[in-house]
């Protein structure tokens, strides 16, 4: 593949950051205002947390794309270890907090 295109597509890939980091940014920017429920409300205390294992995942991924960078991780476990922080820190954390939150509702019951 031609130099210019692995270029072409590390730019794209840092440009991503932009939109990503600016969801993750949304995702805890609705508790402005609001902090004080997540001491009550078990289901938004993961919420914050997996926003935040978002926004961090997609930055590392961003970084990967710069080539000295990918250089220093490549074929370590850093690599793995940013897949697996991306899914247990945000699929796994809004799975969790989405089961806690309908549990209740499927069985007609108010929340512990």
């Amino acid at each position: 593949m031609p130099h210019w295109v692995q270029t072409l597509g590390g730019i794209f890939s840092i440009m991503v950051l932009v939109p990503n980091w600016a969801s993750a940014g949304y995702a805890l920017m609705t508790l402005n205002g609001a902090w004080h429920s997540v001491r009550d409300d078990a289901t938004l205390r993961v919420m914050p947390v997996a926003a935040v294992f978002y926004g961090l995942s997609t930055f590392e991924g961003s970084l990967h794309e710069i080539r000295p960078v990918d250089a220093l991780s490549h074929n370590t476990d850093r690599t793995s270890g940013h897949d697996h922080s991306g899914a247990m820190g945000w699929v796994a954390m809004i799975t969790c907090g989405a089961i806690y939150a309908l549990t209740p509702m499927l069985w007609r019951r108010e929340a512990m």
